[in-house]
């Protein structure tokens, strides 16, 4: 029968084995939004692109080393946990933006000021 340390040990090296074998894929995603980021001024002299559409051009042309065995658990959590993030994220920020503007917006309206 394994003693209660030993179960112990092996429960407290899981996160960091996950952590090992989700750092190349997350990695990856990383730098590609580093690079994204950084190169979006430089590709908006020639042509006005988001970084995001950079980003997803990137990704396309790292489709081969992506599919490598080593960076798939780390792009799969990015792609359905951070992702997940990310977008509730996103639509805080533009709720959030939508009612500044609206009430911006109602602030200067001669017709709102007596109700508003």
């Amino acid at each position: 029968m394994a003693s209660p340390t030993a179960s112990t040990a092996t429960s407290s090296k899981t996160p960091l084995l996950a952590g090992r074998r989700l750092a190349p894929g997350i990695a990856l995603a990383v730098a590609v939004a580093v690079a994204a980021m950084l190169g979006a001024p430089l590709v908006a002299t020639v042509v006005p692109i988001p970084a995001m559409v950079i980003a997803l051009l990137m990704g396309i042309a790292l489709n081969g080393v992506a599919s490598q065995k080593a960076f798939e658990p780390g792009l799969a959590w990015c792609v359905k946990k951070l992702l997940r993030i990310a977008i509730g994220l996103l639509g805080i920020r533009i709720a959030l933006g939508a009612k500044t503007e609206i009430d911006d917006v109602a602030s200067r309206s001669w017709w709102c000021s007596p109700w508003c």
